[in-house]
């Protein structure tokens, strides 16, 4: 078997029949609940078994597809565009708050070292912090402006 991933976010199967090759199966990132900011496979390795995908993406994860079930497992998520300089951490609770140039906020836990929460902001920055009660999030944007989270 052959697996290989493209740019409109789709992993492909393929049997491989002499020099011919037959598609099996199409998995696309979008439709599988990645929840990524850019689904787009970068790399792709087929298991010894044949029964897992490992796929790499723009958007920064790094996932496992189960080809049986056509269930996606997210290991890791990360940053994934230019710079990261916001960082701040929580004053009472074990997380910390990252916010870079790809225009990435996101929430990790420091324990695990694992990204609990992300979204896109509307645009890229440079400042983050966090008031002494852990309740207002600010994040300084390239652009000038602020913005404050409840």
């Amino acid at each position: 078997m052959l697996v290989t991933g493209g740019a409109d976010g789709n992993i492909r199967t393929w049997s491989i029949k002499g020099t011919a090759l037959e598609p099996l199966k199409t998995f696309n990132l979008k439709q599988l609940s990645l929840q990524s900011l850019k689904p787009i496979p970068t790399s792709v390795c087929l298991s010894a078994d044949g029964e897992n995908i490992l796929v790499g993406t723009r958007g920064g994860e790094i996932c496992e597809l189960n080809l049986k079930i056509s269930k996606l497992s997210v290991h890791l998520r990360s940053h994934f565009d230019g710079e990261l300089w916001g960082l701040t951490v929580h004053p009472s609770k074990p997380l910390f708050y990252t916010f870079g140039r790809d225009s990435m906020l996101a929430v990790w836990d420091l324990k695990t070292r694992r990204q609990l929460k992300h979204c896109k902001l509307e645009s890229d920055g440079d400042a983050l912090g966090i008031s002494h009660s852990g309740k207002i999030l600010v994040v300084g944007f390239n652009n000038g402006t602020l913005l404050a989270l409840d």
